[in-house]
């Protein structure tokens, strides 16, 4: 009510954490990292323990559908993704990847990585000896991907201020698009985190700007934006369930390079309640 917050707990991984996701029913959270481990955190009792772990740094962890069943899904800079059922130390299953794992995203049984050398990496968890590796139409950089929520394909994010959306089965050459984004006074910006709204199939491109901008694939159109308060570089973001509030981080992202960093920045997360403009621009 008082728009304050408390801490609840927390876990020291010991060298810089890089992703995290939730249990479908929200009662773990997962967290993985530098340290080439991931933990488990039982958010009642606030215990963590190690469920996976890489030769490398891990980029991305999320929970993926494999028949009926959740797994753990990892991918790393060791050039693979591991799946665990979090009941035995082992992994049930490993994917070598053609590079480095940046970014994923999974709806259901689908997986998409966006890995490094500007390449895509998509296959069903249910027959994951048939994955299809696609090139991505951007010159930089690959930083976030989020699968569309009917499924249909995925929008990645790039450190060159450029989004693109990929179809799964296009149907002309014009599905299948980029653009710039996220540029203003001769600069350009890069986009840190793309996110699509679970219920109305907008997405939001998150920037080093400061900036998030809300876009409506099916009429290739930008919908709105607002910026972050205050203005600061936007590192993460992510949205509610229901797709009506919007949590985003703001800090350093480094995209100037060690020697312009911005020691005056400090990490802070927002809470935004969204204008119906901003959740869907159809029914506004």
């Amino acid at each position: 009510a008082n728009n304050q917050c408390v801490p609840y707990a927390s876990h020291n991984h010991g060298k810089p954490v890089l992703t995290t996701c939730w249990s479908p029913d929200s009662k773990f959270l997962f967290s993985g990292g530098a340290d080439n481990l991931v933990y488990m955190m039982d958010v009642d009792t606030k215990q963590t323990k190690v469920v996976a772990k890489h030769d490398q740094p891990i980029q991305a962890v999320r929970i993926v559908m494999t028949g009926s069943e959740p797994v753990l899904a990892t991918g790393s800079w060791d050039k693979t993704i591991k799946f665990w059922d979090l009941k035995q130390e082992a992994p049930v299953h490993s994917i070598d990847l053609p590079e480095r794992c940046y970014a994923m995203d999974s709806r259901g049984s689908i997986l998409v990585a966006a890995l490094a050398e500007l390449q895509y990496f998509c296959f069903d968890t249910n027959s994951p000896q048939t994955p299809r590796t696609t090139k991505s139409q951007n010159s930089y950089q690959l930083t976030s991907v989020a699968i569309f929520h009917d499924g249909t394909g995925y929008v990645g994010g790039s450190i060159e201020g450029r989004a693109e959306i990929q179809v799964f089965n296009p149907t002309s050459d014009k599905d299948c698009f980029a653009y710039r984004c996220h540029r203003s006074n001769g600069q350009t910006f890069p986009i840190n985190q793309v996110r699509v709204n679970p219920s109305t199939g907008t997405f939001i491109t998150a920037g080093g700007d400061g900036e998030m901008i809300v876009w409506d694939k099916d009429s290739k159109s930008r919908t709105g934006s607002f910026a972050s308060e205050p203005k600061a570089p936007v590192t993460a973001c992510a949205y509610t369930s229901d797709g009506n509030r919007v949590a985003y981080a703001t800090g350093e992202d480094w995209s100037k390079g060690v020697r312009n960093v911005e020691k005056t920045l400090t990490g802070r997360i927002m809470i935004r309640n969204l204008t119906p403009t901003l959740r869907d621009p159809k029914k506004a």
